[in-house]
């Protein structure tokens, strides 16, 4: 198999858009002859690139499901009710803000344990 490694990373990130806009920031300060925003945003690019933690909180974890990082607070009921989300995600209801209102619910609590 035939792989360009340096394309890897598009194809195989989670949601590259914020990364993408950020190379093009830097073609575009290059094109206008701004070299001080150019060198800036080309820092930025080698901090993520140099970071896997922060290209992953910039770009999402691949994980989903129960393995994705986000629940692994979850107690038994709270993972069936993700299941339970990810079954109507598979049959094509937009579940996204039932989904994020679980993982907010769960923070929030364990937040509170976490103050007491």
């Amino acid at each position: 198999m035939l792989w360009y490694t340096f394309r890897g990373w598009q194809l195989e990130t989670t949601h590259p858009d914020a990364i993408i806009k950020t190379i093009e920031a830097v073609y575009m300060y290059r094109h206008e002859e701004n070299l001080l925003q150019e060198e800036e945003t080309y820092r930025m690019v080698q901090e993520i690139v140099r970071q896997p933690e922060l290209l992953k909180q910039i770009t999402g974890s691949s994980l989903k499901g129960e393995i994705e990082h986000a629940f692994e607070n979850f107690d038994d009921a709270q993972k069936e009710k993700l299941k339970h989300i990810e079954e109507f995600d598979r049959l094509g209801f937009d579940v996204q803000s039932i989904r994020e209102a679980l993982i907010a619910k769960v923070d929030e609590e364990q937040n509170e344990k976490q103050q007491k």
